[in-house]
């Protein structure tokens, strides 16, 4: 039989030498389970790695099991605009795998988005590929993703020192000009954050949450004007003709029924311990002409 088979050569002293291959045909799956044991879980993690890398079966099947926990698949998207909609998360994160679910999270008596939606792979890898990039531009704003199941825990780091405030934005100013604006001035992970939830339209102020504290102190640095628009800054209704005079700067009250994305729990609801986000940042003021 193959297994019994032996192999002859001469080692270095020109002895001939009998490889046999090791009886593994004799041990039974709980023989191997108890080979196991002593090993740790770094040692254990180590060997799975390299057979995965090496065995293709191997790796569906780790697949495969983690595949059984949505927790491990499903995504939390935050910080996306009024008009985002299903369609538009599912075309966003497709390219990363195959796509179980894509639902933007909507307000019952409205129908209007709360700012943040869900995103259901099929796969483990699909989500894992979407998560090494989490900031994603979406429809003139950058979104940020993280597993659902970290909670809302994952959103209690301290931004302020990346964070600016920009006033005085006139709604017609669209968010795909305003980031690209801002952009300028550093990487972007988050933003433009703020819209009327009671209408859908921009409210005529905005957050931006960078990558790096040079990219926000650069950003309240040096004046740039996005020159005469038509309508001021000001939520639903439609203001005046009206210069842009945007005013980034590093504190500013939220003002209220404005939709950010806040985290929200499994059924969709807005979670009331999230606001430290978005608390006000530390002062400093510098105007845009």
């Amino acid at each position: 039989m193959e297994s019994q088979r032996k192999t002859n050569h001469k080692d270095d002293h020109n002895r001939i030498v009998t490889d046999s291959p090791p009886p593994f045909s004799n041990l039974s799956p709980h023989d191997i389970y108890q080979m196991l044991q002593p090993f740790h879980h770094d040692q254990l993690l180590n060997l799975l790695h390299t057979a995965a890398i090496r065995h293709t079966d191997v790796l569906l099947s780790i697949r495969d099991f983690s595949d059984r926990d949505t927790s491990f698949r499903r995504l939390y998207v935050r910080s996306l605009g009024a008009e985002t909609t299903s369609e538009t998360l599912h075309r966003v994160f497709s390219p990363f795998g195959e796509i179980e679910e894509a639902i933007v999270i909507t307000d019952k008596s409205t129908g209007r988005s709360k700012g943040f939606g869900f995103v259901t792979f099929k796969h483990l890898d699909g989500a894992y590929l979407a998560l090494k990039n989490p900031s994603k531009r979406i429809n003139g704003r950058m979104t940020l993703t993280h597993l659902a199941s970290a909670g809302v825990s994952i959103w209690n780091d301290d931004v302020s020192s990346r964070k600016i405030f920009v006033a005085n934005i006139p709604f017609v100013i669209p968010p795909g000009k305003l980031l690209n604006h801002f952009l300028r001035y550093g990487e972007v992970e988050e933003g433009p954050l703020g819209f009327d939830r009671a209408c859908g339209r921009e409210k005529g102020f905005a957050f931006f949450i960078y990558k790096t504290e040079e990219g926000a102190n650069a950003a309240i640095r040096e004046p740039l004007k996005f020159g005469h628009t038509s309508g001021g800054g000001g939520g639903c209704g439609h203001g005046s003709d009206s210069s842009s005079n945007v005013d980034p700067r590093r504190t500013s009250p939220l003002p209220p029924n404005s939709a950010v994305g806040v985290p929200a729990t499994a059924s969709g609801s807005q979670s009331q311990g999230s606001s430290s986000h978005h608390e006000q940042p530390k002062p400093a003021s510098k105007v845009l002409p």
